[in-house]
């Protein structure tokens, strides 16, 4: 069981409240029609973001051009892994070093916008709608919060 110590803000201060407390704030909440519910979200509703589903799936499927094969491998080198291959399989390196504490998240966020190059706006939208409709994101949910975000 993953701990599920929210922070509730509550002025004039935030305030540390278990899901239970925070489920019956909640339902107390939901005849003020100005209340909000506002989450982090790294970890607090969901495992993975979808555009980790997205960028996963496009190297699994070697979708990536050849456009964006000698940036990626610029970035390969500039933290000495290796850069062979296809722009997918360079990719994937990137991947494997960022979960391997090798490569910091933000130049994998980085990679991740840009590695797309060469592809049209419809070619993109279509690929993640096909991932995210395919993928089912619903296994991602913590579903610890299942009555919170009913």
């Amino acid at each position: 069981m993953i701990d599920l110590s929210l922070y509730v803000l509550t002025p004039p201060r935030l305030r540390p409240v278990g899901a239970r407390q925070l489920v019956r704030e909640l339902a107390a909440q939901l005849r003020d029609p100005n209340a909000s519910l506002v989450f982090d979200a790294d970890g607090t509703l969901w495992f993975a973001d979808v555009d980790d589903d997205v960028f996963l799936a496009t190297i699994e499927r070697s979708l990536l051009n050849d456009e964006a094969r000698a940036p990626l491998a610029q970035v390969t080198a500039r933290r000495d892994l290796p850069a062979s291959g296809s722009a997918s399989q360079i990719a994937r390196t990137l991947r494997d070093a960022f979960r391997a504490s090798r490569l910091p998240e933000h130049e994998l966020f980085e990679v991740m916008t840009w590695c797309y190059a060469g592809w049209t706006v419809d070619e993109f939208v279509g690929h993640a709608q096909d991932v995210l409709t395919s993928g089912q994101i619903t296994r991602h949910l913590n579903p610890e919060l299942g009555p919170v975000l009913e």
